[in-house]
């Protein structure tokens, strides 16, 4: 089945009324690549390719007298329900009666599964009681605002003029929900994962991560020195944020750029990170650790840097933890007379103030905007950096405009901060690539691609996970009760990513990042050598299976790990020459009272060893900077 896809469209290609929906824009927008080569054609309207996503917008449109609800206004409306639930409680199980008080700490949850409330079962229990309550005032609160939740709305949709072709939507989560709908529409085509093989799929088996990668990494090297197209190479992988850190790794050391094409969230970058710290620092009332992890963050360019540094040192000397709630500040009387470092603590004590105990979203952004004017020298941010900034300022004017929406007091929002802080870890960023690379796409969003080669690692069970969890929102116990069914996806995803792209292969290693793990039950690990994916040790870098006995160095002449690695081997080997001795004399054994040295003769042989045709094998341009806008670093 692995040109289904393909065949399915260039047949209907022809007909100007057919279009064809993907699982995700991944898949559309690279099936449009595949199918301009295969049928010879310049150009073809984009807008006949889309994801499910653009599918559903399109044919279920929201109520046009309203405007749709958001992110945002959801987490306002969470934000007032918790503080009208602190103030008189009406909810009984979704925030416990002796925990009203706080009632702001479930106010995320309930933002979350607001969208989902339209599917609340009747039946008795205290939960689904509080849930119907929550979706009543949300309902209203929609109404007096002249907004609608888009996924409460009936699917229904009338006639289109199109002939559609949908290809494999019972992999998407909410298919459950469009179907019966999306079946009614008049000339329309569902490809579904029925007519993919429902046998195993064979995918080459690794003792560890670190050689299915290296593996993966090798045959990538190969593919492209004979004559692949970089930009037709594909890797997804499973479980990224444990297993992506390997790859990262050994692709550089292979030198084999990566572009990840995985978001993290807004509260992990630059801006993100340095809202929260100022937040924390007030909130920890200028604990040492919260003005440290402030301070010391180097990818902040502060305007005096010097001050902070003996701030921080200030507090080692004084053993200062935090100031007592009650009796003198600490940190004022330890500073003494020294008015730079008095002027530096209460300018980030007053403003931090400001920022963590903000009214509104507006009032929070002046504030905001007020702290990088008087400590940040925004001239020496990056534009990364730039960005991620300029994208976290956005989400603050998303909030306030969100608001003025919905009718609410802007300046009146209980808990700001906090929903600005919310706001920052739901949204996900992704950054325009700076370099071309080796696309790295999460398990399953590359499902129904066709790039020329395509390579699905980290097959492990539990790390391909995805299922259609209806009313997530609940326990799991209520929704046992409620007749909630799983559906798995994991299945189906691997044997349709299986076939996505020329050529495919899937691999998985026994021992991953977490530990021992068993095999997806969709996969038959194989030997990686039938499968095509050997690993060859020696033709990564040096190891002791390559090396000779005496003084571990590489074998004499051009091996394969010389030829797969020429700029690593050498420096290696300058490592190397740093300890032994071309004669077998050890450099290493010398004491301050005995130095040891190499003397300019055996200093011209290290010379002579790294020429190659009279050049330097090792170059400075290949020495890699770090990039310091995302980093840390403590004292």
């Amino acid at each position: 089945m692995s040109g289904t896809i393909l065949k399915e469209t260039l047949g209907r290609l022809p007909d100007p009324l057919s279009r064809f929906v993907f699982p995700s824009e991944i898949a559309a927008a690279s099936i449009v690549a595949a199918v301009l080569s295969a049928s010879g054609r310049r150009a073809l309207p984009a807008r006949r390719f889309i994801g499910w996503d653009a599918f559903k917008s399109e044919l279920f449109q929201g109520d046009p007298d309203r405007k749709p609800s958001t992110k945002a206004v959801r987490s306002i409306f969470a934000r007032l329900l918790a503080a009208d639930n602190a103030k008189t409680p009406f909810l009984r199980s979704v925030v416990p009666p002796e925990a009203a008080a706080a009632s702001a700490r479930w106010a995320a949850s309930i933002a979350s599964a607001l969208p989902a409330l339209r599917s609340v079962p009747d039946g008795p229990g205290v939960l689904l009681e509080d849930w119907r309550e929550i979706r009543g005032r949300y309902a209203t609160f929609l109404e007096s605002a002249g907004l609608y939740e888009a996924s409460w709305l009936g699917r229904t949709a009338g006639a289109t003029g199109f002939h559609w072709v949908l290809f494999y939507p019972d992999l998407t989560e909410d298919w459950d929900d469009y179907k019966d709908a999306v079946r009614e529409i008049d000339g329309i085509t569902i490809i579904g994962t029925d007519s993919l093989d429902g046998s195993t799929v064979p995918a080459a088996r690794f003792g560890t991560i670190v050689e299915e990668a290296r593996a993966v990494l090798l045959r990538i090297r190969g593919e492209i020195a004979s004559g692949t197209d970089p930009a037709g190479i594909a890797i997804s992988i499973a479980s990224p944020e444990a297993s992506l850190p390997i790859l990262e790794r050994e692709a550089a050391v292979a030198g084999i750029p990566l572009d990840t094409r995985e978001g993290s969230p807004l509260s992990e970058s630059a801006g993100g990170r340095l809202v929260e710290d100022i937040i924390g620092l007030a909130r920890s009332r200028m604990s040492f650790e919260s003005l440290r992890r402030l301070l010391f963050d180097r990818s902040r360019p502060w305007k005096d840097g010097e001050t902070g540094k003996a701030l921080i040192q200030l507090g080692i000397r004084n053993h200062i933890v935090a100031p007592l709630p009650d009796g003198p500040d600490v940190w004022e009387s330890s500073i003494g007379s020294n008015t730079d470092l008095r002027r530096l603590y209460r300018g980030l004590m007053t403003s931090a103030s400001k920022i963590a105990d903000a009214t509104g979203f507006r009032t929070l952004k002046s504030a905001f905007e007020a702290f990088k004017m008087a400590f940040i020298d925004g001239t020496r941010w990056s534009p990364r950096q730039d960005d991620e900034i300029a994208r976290c300022v956005a989400i603050l004017d998303e909030l306030d405009a969100a608001a003025t929406e919905a009718g609410v007091d802007p300046n009146a929002i209980p808990g700001a901060a906090d929903a600005y802080l919310e706001a920052l870890a739901a949204t996900r960023y992704l950054p325009v690539s700076e370099a071309a690379g080796i696309p790295v796409y999460r398990f399953p969003v590359a499902a129904g691609a066709r790039p020329a080669l395509h390579f699905v690692m980290n097959l492990a069970e539990g790390d391909a996970a995805a299922a259609s969890r209806p009313l997530s929102y609940m326990r799991a116990d209520e929704r046992d009760k409620a007749g909630a069914v799983d559906r798995d996806l994991s299945a189906g995803l691997i044997r349709l990513l299986a076939t996505s792209g020329d050529r495919v292969f899937l691999s998985y290693a026994e021992d991953g990042p977490d530990g021992v793990r068993p095999p997806h039950p969709a996969i038959d690990p194989r030997d990686p050598v039938s499968i095509g994916l050997p690993y060859d040790r020696e033709r990564w870098l040096p190891n002791h299976e390559t090396r000779t006995k005496a003084h571990g160095l590489p074998k004499s002449g051009n091996g394969a790990g010389d030829e797969a690695f020429p700029v690593q081997i050498a420096s290696a080997k300058v490592a190397l020459r740093t300890v032994f001795g071309p004669d077998g004399a050890v450099w290493s054994t010398g004491t301050p009272g005995d130095p040891a040295s190499m003397g300019s003769g055996k200093a011209g042989e290290v010379r002579q060893t790294l020429l190659r045709e009279g050049v330097p094998a090792l170059s400075v341009t290949a020495l890699e900077g770090n990039d310091t806008s995302r980093s840390r670093s403590g004292l």
